[in-house]
């Protein structure tokens, strides 16, 4: 069964408690309908004892802190909190420059897991608990439904804050593409649900643990270029996990690289990783522009053994129909990589995929094989847009 993250704490004056229920309360602030926790129940206690008394008697999933509980010191309330809740997580939000120094450390200023820099977006509040969600999920849905899973590491609140809202939204859309006119409640909601989850890491080691966990469920890697490993701030450790990745998990696994400095973009390409400049005013757009191409978000790309753009399917028909004209040559680069059952997982088709997955062989025969299952998925797809509703596995 899904966990939710049902019941928040919210440390802060009423008026954080009212912006933060309200932001959570749009539902259409991701663009995901109902897939946020819209159903959370926000808790704000009348002072430090109340909070405690809450904390003994009744279920929390999460301390949300804004850092400005009136006429009380936070840190000490929130340590407390921890002290009886020690597996609940504790998120300070802020938007105040003077806490980003020893808040903002990795790991940071205990007693907060997580620190989020917050200038009143409407999208990061609900952001934050979708991304909490998806690692209580994760491994229940890769192990169960086949759900995709992408790796963000970074360290700097700023940046993470950014990017952890953008992802989201761009994750959600996709699956929300996916849903067949007229469908019912529940089916928007399974499949908004069988979305990629978004994991967010801070250092080289916890990277390297989920490279491990999840391996052939990782569809790419965002990964900053400086951040802690082995127990101290690496300059390089970015280009470390690339090439880690590459090693380890698959050598066809995207990877992102970005930085400050531009002229680590050659030693980005070397590893075998993009870049992307961290200063530059459309980092957004083209992290975006290379997940729809090559995370699998978009539509399924064809390339030929050098990398070049020879041909482009947007569902399973498109798939089929350029799959069989395609020279041999292009079939068995993305065959030996695993891009169509990555690209099927990403687009729902999740027993298409495991079904591709299990060919091991790349000729002419698995290419015919390959074709004529995508086909009769496609009829399926098709029948299944006049509605005949099935449940599916349970996924988060």
């Amino acid at each position: 069964m899904r966990r939710r993250l049902r019941s928040v704490m919210i440390l802060g004056s009423r008026y954080d408690a009212f912006v933060f229920g309200q932001a959570v309360d749009q539902d259409a602030v991701l663009g995901v309908d109902q897939c946020l926790a819209s159903d959370a129940e926000w808790i704000q206690p009348e002072g430090a004892d109340d909070a405690i008394d809450l904390a003994r008697s009744r279920q929390i999933d999460l301390v949300l802190s804004s850092m400005c509980l009136p006429g009380e010191d936070t840190f000490e309330l929130v340590r407390e909190l921890k002290a009886l809740l020690p597996h609940v997580p504790a998120v300070a939000v802020t938007s105040n420059p003077a806490y980003h120094g020893p808040l903002c450390q990795v790991p940071p200023t205990e007693p907060y897991d997580w620190v989020f820099a917050w200038r009143g977006e409407d999208d990061l509040i609900p952001a934050i608990v979708m991304l909490l969600e998806d690692r209580l999920n994760a491994e229940h849905d890769v192990l169960v439904g086949g759900v995709q899973i992408m790796l963000l590491v970074e360290d700097e609140p700023a940046l993470y804050s950014r990017y952890v809202p953008m992802l989201l939204r761009e994750m959600c859309q996709r699956s929300r593409d996916l849903v067949p006119p007229g469908a019912p409640r529940d089916e928007r909601v399974s499949r908004l649900r069988a979305r990629t989850k978004l994991i967010l890491v801070r250092t080289f080691e916890e990277a390297a643990l989920e490279l491990s966990r999840y391996g052939a469920s990782l569809c790419g890697v965002l990964t900053d270029m400086q951040y802690p490993r082995n127990g101290r701030l690496d300059n390089e450790a970015g280009l470390h996990l690339a090439r880690h990745a590459k090693q380890h998990v698959r050598e066809s696994i995207p990877v992102i690289v970005q930085s400050r400095d531009r002229e680590m973009e050659p030693r980005a390409h070397e590893a075998g990783a993009f870049f992307i400049w961290k200063n530059s005013d459309l980092l957004l757009h083209q992290l975006r522009d290379i997940m729809m191409d090559y995370f699998g978000f978009g539509g399924f790309i064809f390339r030929g053994p050098d990398g070049m753009e020879v041909g482009r399917a947007h569902d399973l028909d498109e798939l089929a129909a350029v799959l069989e004209r395609m020279p041999f040559e292009v079939f068995d680069y993305h065959g030996r990589r695993d891009h169509f059952s990555t690209w099927l997982f990403i687009h729902g088709e999740h027993e298409l995929a495991r079904r591709l997955r299990v060919i091991k062989e790349v000729n002419e025969e698995s290419r015919a094989q390959a074709v004529e299952m995508i086909r009769s998925a496609a009829i399926r797809a098709a029948g299944r847009r006049s509605w005949v509703p099935s449940p599916g596995p349970q996924i988060g």
